[in-house]
Formats: C-alpha cells, sequence, structure tokens
C-alpha cells in the first residue's frame, strides 16, 4: 500500500484497489491498525488502538 503520510510514528496508507470498498485509510503503528472510511470518517475497524490513541488522533485531546 502506498504511504499518503507519517505523523508520529503512524503511517497512513491507501491501496487503491480494495475489495470495491468505499474510499478509507489504513492508519500504523508497531502492531496497531485502525482502518478509516473518509465519507464521513468514522472508524470500520480498530486491531489495538487503544481508546486514548484513537481519541489523540482525531484531535480530542
Amino acid at each position: 500500500m502506498p504511504t499518503i503520510f507519517e505523523w508520529k510514528g503512524w503511517t497512513f496508507l491507501f491501496f487503491s484497489l480494495d475489495r470495491g470498498e468505499p474510499p478509507h485509510v489504513h492508519v500504523r503503528k508497531d502492531r496497531k491498525e485502525l482502518k478509516l472510511w473518509l465519507d464521513p470518517v468514522r472508524v470500520a475497524y480498530n486491531r489495538r488502538v487503544a481508546d486514548h490513541e484513537e481519541r489523540h488522533r482525531r484531535g480530542r485531546e
């Protein structure tokens, strides 16, 4: 998957042929991963990302 950008150890990636799913990005750091739908922005799945990390990523802390 191509990297969109990196921020504080988090890598934001996309894959243009991802099984006909709506537009989304994958966000990874170490063994943690989020999949985010883009319209509207929401979490599609969360693997090992703590609640406080997800809130921080969304700019709520």
